[in-house]
């Protein structure tokens, strides 16, 4: 003879059935996300260190591309100003 007992789906479950359940893994892929979030986290912040130097060193490839978005040269120093607390916010 042998004993019923119910499963966590409600359908009664045989002995053997009771002791070998399989329990699924919840936690696929959770370890990866945060290695992802690091590393994209930190093309941002090295992308946006890189342009801040450009800019507060005021060397001519960065004016040359701000002027060509429209902004006028003389504002290139306080842009990368506002990029650096920018930067010190974001990290």
């Amino acid at each position: 003879m042998t004993t019923r007992r119910p499963d966590m789906s409600g359908r009664e479950a045989t002995e053997n059935e009771a002791h070998t359940m399989v329990i699924p893994n919840v936690r696929t892929g959770a370890t990866r996300r945060p290695l992802t979030g690091a590393i994209l986290t930190g093309f941002v912040a090295l992308f946006l260190a890189f342009d801040t130097v450009l800019k507060v060193l005021r060397l001519p490839p960065a004016i040359q591309g701000t002027t060509e978005l429209g902004y006028p040269a003389d504002r290139v120093l306080i842009i990368g100003i506002i990029e650096l607390a920018c930067l010190a916010l974001y990290t």
